[in-house]
């Protein structure tokens, strides 16, 4: 089982004192909302947010964050350390936006090329000396960012205080799940652009996420959300004496723990449903009508069969596949939604782009069926 954190919608206002010299200690959370603003949110929070809404609108939420934690630490990193940003901006761009592009090129076309555009030409820029950098960087992880969350997780999801606290919890988990993979288990950094996207999601955290539990409990969450920051990543350059890997994932794994407890939800992802594999029949048999009805050149025919693929994914199939591998169900939305209708616009291979989809639909039926077996078996 697995769990998740949330995602604030609600914009509110953050002092970030001394994040440019990689300053930890100074930075200061201004709470955007009163007890009140929650009452025009949707209502009660769920108790069981990532239940009600899906894993994948839980690993959507996820991936916006990393973008925006990808691109505080890049900004800070610019001036000084100009290749270092340039790494993690690749997370962000190579990585994480992958994660979205499927559901967002599905929902909001113009803003998938749009945020894509933007963001390779900030990856283009770091190290060039660029006035506009900054400008650019802000204006992504402001409004734009904001923008592409309403287009890939339902409104219903970011009205509610417990799913955004589930995506707190996650981001926090995630943190420290990434310094470990920074150290490899041990006391040296081995992947540093790992251990600077810890630090971006860390910071987001403190910053950002803490509007999702009650208020009286936010101060508190907050103070060991920044000695955890102090003492393990104070800046998005590594520290030159590191703690333990194991330590710092402990430390954090309890605060996540903490803001679970403090928001009164059970954060446990739910298993696939039961039709999910035969949904997933469905959309192979979709997606290879589509590929043969391209090849007698029915391009209208065609077009509508990879629609239907698509509704497929985006009604359920793609909610099943989340529950066991979270990427593999945003890579088969993104062959539906773009790498396949891309072939098709470009006269590229559509043949090749269905099929490398069809191992994957396989892929997805196996992981499925294999969970589902195995929760039969344990009763």
């Amino acid at each position: 089982m697995r769990i998740r954190l949330p995602h604030a919608l609600l914009l509110g206002f953050v002092t970030l004192v001394g994040v440019g010299c990689g300053s930890a200690a100074r930075v200061t959370y201004v709470d955007p909302n009163s007890d009140a603003a929650y009452a025009g949110l949707g209502g009660a929070s769920s108790s069981a947010p990532v239940e009600e809404f899906g894993v994948d609108a839980l690993h959507r939420s996820k991936a916006v964050i990393a973008i925006r934690s990808a691109l505080a630490a890049a900004r800070t990193l610019k001036d000084t350390a100009p290749a270092a940003a340039a790494d993690v901006l690749d997370v962000a761009v190579d990585v994480e936006l992958p994660r979205i592009e499927g559901r967002l090129a599905a929902s909001n076309p113009a803003l998938r090329v749009r945020l894509r555009d933007q963001l390779e030409a900030l990856r283009a820029a770091t190290g060039g000396g660029s006035a506009s950098y900054s400008v650019l960087s802000q204006r992504i992880a402001g409004g734009l960012l904001d923008q592409v969350t309403a287009a890939v997780v339902p409104v219903e999801a970011l009205q509610d205080p417990g799913f955004r606290a589930s995506v707190l919890v996650e981001t926090v988990n995630d943190a420290g799940i990434r310094y470990e993979e920074a150290y490899a288990g041990g006391d040296e950094i081995e992947l540093e652009r790992s251990y600077r996207m810890a630090y971006g999601l860390l910071l987001d955290a403190r910053t950002r996420g803490l509007d999702a539990v009650p208020q009286e409990q936010r101060s508190k969450l907050q103070g060991e959300l920044t000695r955890v920051a102090n003492r393990s990543m104070p800046g998005p350059t590594p520290p030159t004496r590191s703690r333990d890997a194991d330590d710092v994932l402990s430390d954090l794994t309890d605060i996540a723990d903490l803001i679970a407890a403090a928001a009164g939800i059970d954060v446990t992802w739910p298993p696939p449903a039961d039709g999910t594999p035969d949904q997933l029949r469905q959309v192979k048999r979709a997606v290879a009508a589509a590929a043969e009805a391209w090849e007698r050149d029915e391009s209208t025919n065609a077009r509508s069969r990879l629609t239907s693929a698509q509704q497929l994914v985006q009604g359920g199939a793609g909610a099943g596949v989340a529950a066991v591998d979270p990427d593999l169900s945003s890579a088969i939305e993104l062959a539906i939604t773009v790498t396949i209708p891309d072939a098709m616009t470009q006269q590229a291979d559509v043949a090749g782009a269905a099929a490398e989809l069809d191992v994957q639909l396989d892929d997805a039926i196996g992981l499925v069926e294999t969970e589902l077996e195995q929760l039969r078996e344990a009763g």
